[in-house]
């Protein structure tokens, strides 16, 4: 709702911004054409005519001059008050996208620091090693890097090691937080954030999976394949985390940048 929102607004004012344009230009060329204007001062009786300022000292003479001025009152005035309008709904509407964002990022952060760095320090992966390194100058990194790992992660053929794994110790883990899952699903606000939104919906699918295998987990190929997805969708968030926390609150980001819980090996 929120995207569909901001795509009108933003259609709504390329619009508007076209009609101004086209105002302008036609208001220009009008006055010279009609009354004899040069175009400099052709353009500066349409700019005071569409603003309703009426300084006196330019004005239309011919009858077809005064329907133009007439047309662009009518047009451009209406227009122009719209093209305001739109531009105070984009401030606030930027502002209002800022607090929720916020207010999103806030509760990515409580769920790595209850459940998602564990989940990541419990699974020993294979194949991560470059990554690995690349994660280890996660300081360093512009924007652009934080894109490029996510994208080259998404490359990756690696595999979740569960013989490595106590996997009794693991289903006690994640099912003791299965309340904690079911109180972030409840949360409306995570509806914008689709990411985050299924990677607690295949967390909590994969705590499910773990209730009812009590027994010998590293003979069920779907409970590697379940936990892959979620090692996928974990470390892509923990990355934009990151990257969210190291351009809005570097301090807490350098806290927070380590690559000691992003996979065990």
């Amino acid at each position: 709702m929120v995207n569909v929102m901001t795509k009108w607004i933003s259609f709504r004012m390329k619009v508007l911004l076209i009609v101004i344009a086209s105002v302008v230009i036609g208001g220009t060329a009008g006055f010279a054409a009609l009354e004899g204007f040069s175009y400099f001062d052709a353009f500066y009786l349409t700019i005071i005519t569409i603003a309703t300022v009426g300084y006196g000292d330019l004005h239309p003479l011919t009858e077809a001059g005064k329907i133009l001025a007439m047309l662009l009152i009518l047009i451009g005035t209406g227009t122009l008050l719209a093209l305001f309008a739109t531009i105070t709904e984009t401030l606030v509407s930027s502002k209002e996208r800022a607090e929720r964002r916020d207010k999103l990022n806030m509760t990515v952060g409580v769920f790595f620091s209850e459940l998602g760095n564990e989940l990541l320090a419990f699974m020993p992966c294979e194949n991560i090693g470059k990554i690995r390194e690349r994660l280890l100058s996660i300081k360093n990194w512009t924007n652009g890097d934080f894109a490029v790992v996510k994208k080259e992660i998404m490359n990756i053929d690696f595999e979740i090691d569960i013989k490595k794994m106590d996997m009794k110790e693991f289903r006690a883990f994640i099912s003791g937080k299965r309340e904690f899952l079911l109180r972030m699903l409840e949360n409306p606000n995570l509806m914008e954030h689709e990411t985050f939104s299924d990677l607690l919906q295949t967390v909590f699918h994969l705590s499910g999976e773990l209730e009812m295998r009590k027994g010998v987990y590293d003979e069920h190929d779907h409970i590697k394949e379940d936990m892959k997805a979620v090692y996928l969708l974990l470390i892509k968030e923990w990355i934009e985390y990151m990257r969210y926390l190291k351009f809005n609150y570097p301090h807490f980001f350098s806290f927070m940048a380590t690559v000691k819980n992003v996979c065990k090996v």
